[in-house]
């Protein structure tokens, strides 16, 4: 059985301090010192002192690592998964990929152990390998799903407020924009022909133009606050950063949270949080290549809109936001001049309109 735990994991270090800082065991040492005083071996007594601490760091501070704490516990949920649970959901060719899970254990074995969140799994294998995705999703039981969901209100809450910051903090912000088409889902109907092909390349070249030059908004966070109705799903995952302390504990230096959120397909809710395009402005961009053809309209079906925002879970500062409008269009296209024999044509494929926002809430003096 693996165990889920819905609680920030607490690392203790033990490390005997006095004025300096002595590691490894203090009484031996000291036992040492002692003797070796009263033998008046001192030349030797050196040469052991230098040896203890040659691996130390002497005096108050030390190059130990500073230990980081989660500002806010919302009960990210983790995994625990063994090598033999997870190896029949990888295909032979794909265990490499299985044995990358495991890069901090020396002799992998079937009861080698893994933590995974749910970002762990969905940033690995959601877009290239999603059978390996809904695979280890359905080793866990229905109670440990339970655990991703059953605080979804609290982390909506916890989204809405510090991404609300934004808007008055204003920190520095790098915004990104970019648009694609699934080519592998584009159908036209009728016949199809080369030319037909050449035609609807050029078409997708003025669909991206005319969205690109009609994006969002440049005020940051005007649209984007998610009520529970609007909402499919909402997961937050907690990963901690380590680094080794002299006595090679790990220590949580840091700690970041992603919280994904996934719309329902209703467009109130995606107008919630999208900024909506200028369907006449689109057009308008469209009719540049009436020499070839003429689209009198289109009409689009939301396919689950995705919003990963990225949080220092230490301040709770937003670091990144990802906006996913993925989508179905439907368009309504005639040939015009030397393709006007091509008629009247549905044109039907998937598209992601996509929006990232970086901030930098601590900018040196060169970046301000």
């Amino acid at each position: 059985m693996r165990n889920a735990k819905k609680s920030v994991s607490h690392f203790f270090v033990f490390s005997v301090v006095k004025s300096g800082k002595i590691c490894y065991n203090e009484k031996v040492y000291l036992y040492i010192i002692v003797r070796g005083v009263i033998m008046g071996k001192t030349v030797k007594l050196l040469s052991v002192i230098t040896a203890m601490f040659s691996s130390c760091s002497i005096g108050a501070g030390g190059d130990e690592p500073e230990k980081a704490y989660v500002k806010t516990d919302l009960h990210d949920a983790e995994f625990t998964f063994t090598y033999a649970q997870l190896k029949p959901v990888f295909s032979p060719d794909k265990i490499s990929d299985l044995t990358a899970l495991f890069e901090n254990t020396d002799d992998i074995n079937d009861d080698s152990t893994v933590q995974l969140n749910y970002n762990d799994i969905r940033s690995r294998y959601y877009d290239n390998n999603r059978d390996i995705f809904d695979g280890i999703m359905n080793l866990l039981s229905d109670s440990e799903k339970a655990l991703l969901y059953d605080n979804s209100e609290a982390v909506l809450n916890y989204f809405n407020e510090n991404f609300n910051r934004v808007k008055t903090e204003r920190p520095q912000t790098e915004p990104k924009e970019d648009f694609w088409i699934d080519n592998d889902t584009v159908k036209i109907s009728g016949e199809e022909s080369k030319t037909l092909n050449n035609a609807f390349k050029l078409y997708k070249d003025f669909v991206q133009k005319g969205l690109k030059d009609d994006y969002f908004p440049e005020a940051v966070g005007e649209k984007y606050e998610q009520g529970t109705d609007d909402v499919q799903s909402v997961i937050t995952s907690l990963t901690p950063t380590y680094e080794k302390d002299t006595d090679e504990n790990n220590v949580p230096v840091s700690y970041s949270r992603t919280i994904i959120i996934t719309l329902k397909n209703d467009p109130s809710a995606v107008a919630h949080a999208f900024s909506p395009h200028d369907k006449s402005a689109i057009l308008s961009e469209l009719k540049k290549g009436e020499s070839y053809f003429s689209v009198s309209d289109y009409e689009i079906a939301y396919n689950s809109p995705v919003i990963i925002a990225t949080f220092d879970a230490v301040t709770d500062e937003v670091a990144k936001v990802e906006f996913y409008k993925n989508m179905t269009i439907t368009s309504y296209a005639k040939g015009e001049g030397s393709l006007s024999y091509i008629g009247d044509r549905t044109v039907t494929f998937n598209c992601t309109d996509n929006m990232n926002y970086t901030f930098n809430w601590h900018p040196s003096e060169e970046d301000k």
